[in-house]
C-alpha cells in the first residue's frame, strides 16, 4: 500500500495544527492505538490491508501465522506530536519484516535460506483514513 497520511483531509491538517504538541501527541496516541487494532484484526483473520488473504505457509493446519506477534507488547504505538508510527519491535519486528517484504530467511538457525512470500501485515486502507477522521472529529467534539 502505498497511502500517505499527508493525503488526509485538508481540514484534518488544519484541525491538528491549532492543537497543542501535547494535544496532538494525545491524538496521535489514540489514532495509533485504533489503527494497531485493526491491523491486529486483519492479521489473525490472515488478511492484509487490501482484504487479500496470506499466502497460507507450507507446514501449518490448525496454527494461525503471527498469532504472538501481534500482542501489544510486540506490536508497538509510538506517538509524537506531528506522528504516530505504530511497527513491531526487536525479534518481532525481523519476522514482520521478513512477511513484509518477501525477504529470504532461515526457517531454524543455521538452515538453508528459503523465499519468504509477501504478506502485508501493516497497511492503511479506506476504512483506516476514516478511522483517523473520526478520531479527529471526536476529539474536536470532547473540546466543546
Amino acid at each position: 500500500m502505498t497511502n500517505d497520511l499527508a493525503q488526509l483531509p485538508l481540514w484534518v491538517r488544519g484541525i491538528a495544527e491549532t492543537m497543542s504538541p501535547a494535544k496532538r501527541r494525545q491524538v496521535a496516541r489514540k489514532i495509533g492505538i485504533e489503527l494497531r487494532k485493526a491491523n491486529q484484526s486483519r492479521t489473525a483473520a490472515q488478511s492484509d490491508a487490501d482484504g487479500n488473504a496470506f499466502v497460507a505457509p507450507l507446514q501449518a493446519k490448525n496454527n494461525p501465522m503471527f498469532r504472538e506477534i501481534t500482542n501489544a507488547r510486540h506490536f508497538q504505538v509510538k506517538p509524537t506530536d506531528s506522528q504516530v508510527a505504530i511497527g513491531f519491535g526487536g525479534n518481532a519486528g525481523r519476522i514482520a519484516r521478513i512477511h513484509q517484504e518477501g525477504q529470504l530467511s532461515e526457517i531454524r538457525p543455521g538452515s538453508r535460506k528459503y523465499p519468504y512470500p509477501v504478506r502485508t501485515l501493516l497497511g492503511i486502507n479506506d476504512d483506516d483514513e476514516r478511522l483517523i477522521e473520526t478520531a479527529f472529529r471526536n476529539m474536536i467534539l470532547a473540546n466543546d
